[in-house]
């Protein structure tokens, strides 16, 4: 079992997260990969690049552990346990050796026009969906996932 996610290059869109077991999608749905531009101007990353503080979501392979509960606030992080990030290749390696830490996949309220928000470099998706996935975590007895991330 792995998560495959594909980005955008322009992060204003949303990408697309699978939970794939050999050649099946047991979960696909829509994620969100831009950081917010504000926090990340704030950061001194004001162009959001991904191997950097505030960045938007690094692409590269990562390894996943599931946190043992939620995280507060629900408003930012949503309502079950997040999956924390390790960067392993790619952007993802650079951005962990530039000591780029606290990157997750996680849910949080969406906005008052009902999409996913920008987070500080995370992938965020629908509460619902993380339960679903959580919940195949769970029945695999997994406790650390692949994470590949593209960008097209």
């Amino acid at each position: 079992m792995r998560i495959e996610v594909t980005l955008p290059k322009d992060r204003r869109n949303l990408g697309t997260l699978k939970l794939v077991d050999i050649a099946n999608v047991l979960v696909s749905c829509s994620c969100y990969s831009k950081a917010d531009s504000i926090e990340a101007a704030k950061a001194g990353n004001p162009t959001r690049d991904p191997t950097r503080r505030n960045g938007d979501t690094p692409t590269g392979k990562h390894r996943g552990t599931v946190e043992a509960r939620a995280m507060e606030p629900e408003k930012s992080y949503g309502k079950w346990p997040p999956i924390r990030m390790h960067g392993v290749s790619g952007d993802a390696l650079t951005a962990a050796n530039n000591k780029r830490r606290g990157l997750l996949i996680h849910g949080g309220w969406l906005d008052k026009a009902g999409k996913l928000r920008a987070t500080n470099g995370c992938l965020r998706i629908e509460d619902k969906f993380l339960n679903v996935i959580l919940g195949r975590l769970r029945a695999a007895s997994l406790l650390e996932i692949e994470i590949e991330i593209e960008e097209i």
